[in-house]
């Protein structure tokens, strides 16, 4: 009826991470807190790692992972916790320094994506995106700048309870392996 139909709604699609990155992405690259010239991108997309490290200024997208609390039991419902990194890269020019411009950048990500609600992600979302943490990743040997955010946001998930066959219930399954002695 009804209720199994909400609660396949509020099932986690497969591609829930994924459109969260996308969103993530889209909002950054449309956001006038970024300053131009900022490569927008996505770790899981396209992209050598090679190519990403030759781009005098990027922000990279990446999810990577979760952590699930229990809510209800029966149906069982899970709140989980997704973590995205953005990795603030920026190299020094002679006219701007490379440490303030990813500053710069990270607050940009901050104005942008704080209490930004994704959407069409197939996911219920409970809590919108935050910055959890901020840190210096340091100076890399082409002269970057780097910082990582990472920011998460929780999604609430209902799995609807499987039917069990009547065996496993009783707790012996024995007659449907009539050649396995026990």
């Amino acid at each position: 009826g009804i209720q199994h139909h909400d609660a396949r709604a509020r099932l986690m699609r497969l591609d829930t991470i994924t459109r969260i990155e996308g969103f993530i992405q889209d909002a950054l690259l449309s956001s006038p807190q970024i300053p131009l010239g900022v490569n927008i991108v996505r770790l899981a997309a396209d992209y050598d790692t090679e190519g990403i490290a030759r781009m005098a200024r990027s922000i990279v997208v990446r999810y990577v992972g979760s952590d699930a609390s229990t809510i209800r039991e029966v149906p069982l419902v899970l709140r989980r916790t997704l973590t995205f990194e953005l990795t603030h890269s920026a190299q020094s020019y002679l006219t701007q320094s490379g440490h303030d411009f990813a500053l710069q950048m990270c607050a940009g990500a901050q104005l942008t994506l704080n209490n930004a609600t994704p959407v069409n992600t197939g996911a219920q979302i409970m809590v919108p995106l935050y910055l959890a943490a901020e840190r210096f990743e340091g100076l890399t040997d082409s002269t970057h700048y780097v910082y990582v955010q990472t920011w998460q946001c929780q999604v609430e998930e209902i799995f609807p309870t499987p039917p069990i066959d009547p065996c496993v219930k009783q707790g012996n399954c024995s007659y449907l392996f009539p050649s396995v002695a026990i």
